[in-house]
């Protein structure tokens, strides 16, 4: 879940092109590369997880045996909207307010 994604990397267990990241929002540029610290390799949340995908998205390629991915592109508009159910025009009237 984006809950449990947001508290492994609050707890130190993500690494962005080899460097620690302890914030949630951090931005990713297209070519880094995302990946988990050695010693929580073997989180069983983790595990589980990866097991569990089945399908990934186009502009990130993963290796599920390392346990690590590259964002490789920023996401198409319509890819965006067929990942998951997004009514942009909500989000615009919610920042016209």
């Amino acid at each position: 879940t984006r809950r449990a994604s947001r508290q492994l990397v609050n707890h130190g267990h993500v690494l962005v092109d080899g460097k620690k990241v302890d914030i949630p929002s951090f931005q990713v540029k297209p070519g880094q590369v995302i990946e988990i610290r050695e010693r929580a390799k073997n989180l069983s949340v983790i595990n589980e997880a990866l097991e569990a995908a089945t399908a990934t998205v186009d502009f990130v390629e993963v290796n599920k045996d390392a346990k690590k991915g590259t964002y490789v592109r920023y996401p198409e508009r319509k890819e965006l909207f067929t990942a998951q159910e997004i009514n942009e025009l909500l989000v615009v009237e919610f920042y016209n307010r």
